[in-house]
């Protein structure tokens, strides 16, 4: 029963439900994703997304949702606050 517990905590520690604090917006070399392109969306509301063509691999975030840490550098991540607005776009 010990180790039913501790399998069940490790794999609710794999998931968060909130992305890591951090800038509005990737620059410089934690640019891996080349999201800074995309920095203009932050305060937008979460329907922009839907105008812009981005041609790589993304993963929308939303507030209080849970989500795998596992880190995909190329990948864009777009942040979604509880108001719908795109609060902030990472790398991973």
């Amino acid at each position: 029963m010990r180790h039913w517990v501790i399998i069940v905590i490790l794999v609710l520690a794999a998931c968060a439900d909130v992305p890591p604090a951090g800038p509005a917006f990737p620059t410089g070399a934690a640019d891996t994703c080349q999201a800074a392109q995309y920095g203009w969306l932050v305060g937008q509301p979460d329907t922009a997304l839907e105008k812009v063509p981005i041609m790589r691999q993304i993963r929308i975030l939303r507030s209080g949702m849970a989500y795998t840490q596992e880190v995909v550098p190329a990948r864009i991540n777009f942040a979604i606050g509880p108001d719908s607005q795109i609060t902030r776009i990472f790398c991973g």
